[in-house]
């Protein structure tokens, strides 16, 4: 029953946030994750296959869905074994180019992020979908070390949100000036320096 239910939950969101367009399917179509993205259109599904790609993924204000096989079989291994590990300073995950709620990132680790501010994720002035990560280990020197929404209607559901650090507040998440819906996470084991 509740492999159904998520099954339904992804459909659902697939069905809403794409409006079915192409798949692009990394790494057979597109070596990377950000080259999927930036060859997609509106609508389009960038298809992640297990691996670890050491790289800082942006949006660009494409309103596509970028998702690991667990979109396709809703098996749990599918987000511990598809991870989107930081390798420059910046947030792992972006959003900051008004994406609205046919973005999504769905199935992933997000880890080992460092940035000022919104270590794993950065969601400003857009209004992305953040569901079914695991985001963890990720640390700023300012706020946000999971997820940092600014000005941001992100809907984030379904996650593990855990060992991040944010050195001035907001060790798991920080919200500002947002309508952010925070729903169904397991968030723990974050740290902040009030």
């Amino acid at each position: 029953m509740k492999r159904l239910f998520i099954f339904l939950v992804i459909l659902l969101v697939l069905e809403t946030v794409t409006g079915w367009g192409r798949i692009i399917n990394v790494p057979a179509d597109y070596p990377t994750i950000q080259a999927g993205i930036d060859a997609s259109a509106d609508g389009d599904t960038v298809l992640v296959q297990p691996a670890i790609y050491r790289e800082n993924i942006n949006f660009n204000g494409h309103n596509i869905v970028v998702g690991s096989l667990f979109v396709t079989n809703q098996d749990t291994s599918s987000i511990a074994s598809t991870i989107i590990e930081s390798i420059l300073s910046g947030s792992s995950v972006t959003f900051n180019h008004g994406e609205d709620n046919r973005s999504a990132i769905i199935g992933f680790t997000i880890s080992h992020a460092r940035r000022v501010d919104g270590g794993g994720i950065l969601s400003r002035n857009s209004s992305p979908r953040i569901t079914w990560n695991i985001i963890k280990q990720n640390i700023t020197n300012w706020v946000g070390g999971g997820i940092l929404c600014d000005s941001s209607g992100a809907e984030i559901s379904f996650n593990t949100i855990s060992g991040n650090a944010g050195y001035a507040c907001g060790g798991g998440i920080w919200c500002s000036s947002s309508h952010t819906l925070i729903a169904h996470n397991l968030i723990y084991n974050n740290t902040a320096d009030p």
